[in-house]
């Protein structure tokens, strides 16, 4: 049975966006009323496109090195992670939580003064992400030595990027122009007025039904965060699967949880058309049982996003590009100018703030320093922040597979870790693929209320080069659910002693301390 919502939504007629007093104050850092563009300087070691997180990430770390650096942004800075992604989403997740946490303990729950108004959660939302704003805005950018231009950028020339009246010659640029959420073909959509990660965020209020159009994490995240505060939440999926990317056993697991938290769940939908009334919007839907209607005050789109390469005359630079799959890169993140690298979403399957910003790092150092790295060799881990966690690191069981991988599985449930069991929180599991005959670690899944956390450690193994049965000899923290990695390892390590190795020990145990040896098969000879 699903508990009732914490509070009521207000009337749907109240919901609509607005620039309100955190938004301004976000304003104020990202794109300040007040900014006028410098003179550009006669020359740039590197013009970087894009102020989100992998440009942020380069321009800083160049103007640190000693770099002449300027960086043109189109809107805002900070990109999708700050104003339309991971820090306004995860606020909401994070007071969906504490919302579901005093239903499940309301005399002793531990938020209970961090719990706005219904009406006041959207907007605590955009105060935290104004909060966050100071670390990317452009007066700290220029302090550091950047030059910020706020305008669209357009390839002059193959060494020449401009942006309103300034021209901007570069040794090397870097484009990190993010991407933009992707259009459902659905007759009527547009004219429904559907919401996108960039304008979710911008609700005055919660909407009393909301129908989420894809199962992506987007959809996933923000299924259950509305759902917990309170609204009819409906997730329509093309197909029957949530995460598609992520290991199979992830998705089944997902989406029973979102039904019990209250999601009704529809896969195998197809959106026929939509309309728009004065109470939200029906859409016509095609289902395996039969044709149906649904109504929801509000719809989001999150069926994924394309890289956003409109007004730049990327022909004109030299630089291929996929309008599809974004711009064109070799294993250096290079282009083809040689002058010209990529990095973030911009030319990432992997769309990211992790790979966004490691991205930029071997970016610029492949752009400027002899010894480079490719991007292949990094592991790149990402989490999809529902409740709990879901985070992966390098290959999935699928992906070796279709690689043509031989692997091993180990699998450790979370129902097997104190720290789970303590919390409430046995649901989850630990899976780690080694490289068949071998210790190496292809990828790992975990499934737990910490694993954004968690899978870091596997991670850091991974980039050093080190195998699983390392990882026994490292003592974790008691209790954590962490503590699932210790477990795989030493269940690696005693995997890996086979019935003879143990006989040869208990032998030699024997031998040297003195003591009569007792291998199994003496023992069960004995009984």
């Amino acid at each position: 049975m699903v508990a009732p919502p914490p509070f009521t939504t207000t009337p749907p007629d109240q919901t609509h966006t607005s620039e309100d007093a955190p938004t301004r104050r976000l304003l104020q850092h990202v794109r300040p009323e007040e900014w006028k563009n410098p003179d550009p300087a006669p020359f740039y070691h590197l013009v970087v496109v894009g102020g989100g997180t992998a440009g942020l990430v380069a321009a800083t770390s160049a103007a640190t090195l000693g770099f002449r650096v300027a960086l043109v942004e189109r809107r805002r800075l900070g990109g999708d992670r700050l104003n339309a992604g991971c820090v306004p989403s995860k606020a909401v997740c994070r007071l969906a939580k504490a919302a579901a946490m005093r239903r499940q303990w309301p005399l002793r729950h531990p938020d209970a003064d961090d719990l706005p108004d219904p009406a006041e959660v959207m907007r605590r939302v955009r105060e935290i992400r104004a909060d966050l704003a100071e670390n990317d805005s452009a007066h700290r950018l220029r302090e550091q030595g950047v030059d910020v231009f706020f305008g669209d950028a357009r390839f002059l020339s193959h060494a020449c990027l401009t942006t309103g009246d300034a021209s901007l010659h570069f040794r090397r640029a870097l484009l990190a122009v993010g991407a933009r959420p992707a259009k459902p073909a659905i007759p009527g959509l547009s004219e429904a007025e559907y919401l996108t990660n960039e304008t979710l965020f911008e609700l005055e209020r919660l909407p009393a039904s909301l129908a989420i159009l894809g199962g992506g994490p987007m959809g996933c995240e923000m299924a259950l965060a509305f759902a917990r505060l309170g609204c009819e939440v409906s997730l329509l999926l093309r197909g029957n699967r949530l995460l598609p990317r992520e290991d199979r056993e992830v998705g089944d697991f997902l989406g029973a949880h979102l039904v019990r938290q209250g999601v009704r769940l529809l896969p195998f939908t197809e959106i026929r058309s939509s309309r728009l009334h004065r109470d939200g919007t029906t859409l016509s839907l095609q289902r395996p049982e039969g044709d149906e209607t649904l109504h929801a005050e509000k719809i989001l789109a999150a069926t994924g996003r394309v890289p956003d390469l409109s007004r730049m005359n990327l022909d004109t630079g030299l630089v291929a590009f996929d309008p599809a799959g974004g711009i064109r890169v070799d294993d250096h993140l290079r282009t083809s100018n040689e002058a010209v690298f990529a990095a973030g979403d911009c030319c990432l399957d992997t769309k990211y703030t992790t790979a966004a910003e490691a991205s930029a790092h071997i970016a610029l150092q492949n752009a400027f320093f002899p010894v480079k790295r490719r991007w292949s060799s990094v592991p790149v881990p990402r989490c999809t922040f529902t409740d709990p966690e879901i985070a992966t690191v390098g290959l999935t069981e699928e992906e070796a597979a279709r690689a043509g991988i031989a692997a091993t599985v180990l699998r450790v449930p979370l129902a097997e870790v104190d720290r789970a069991l303590i919390e409430g929180e046995p649901e989850g599991f630990l899976k780690i693929l080694l490289r068949s005959e071998s210790d190496t670690i292809l990828g790992a899944t975990l499934v737990s209320a910490h694993a954004g956390e968690s899978i870091g450690i596997i991670a850091t193994a991974m980039a050093a080069g080190m195998g699983l049965r390392r990882l026994d000899s490292v003592p974790f923290p008691y209790p954590t659910q962490a503590g699932a990695i210790g477990r795989a390892a030493n269940l690696a390590n005693r995997q890996r002693l086979t019935a003879g190795l143990r006989g040869l020990l208990s032998r030699w145990i024997g031998m040297r301390f003195g003591l009569e040896h007792t291998g199994p098969q003496e023992k069960k000879d004995r009984s």
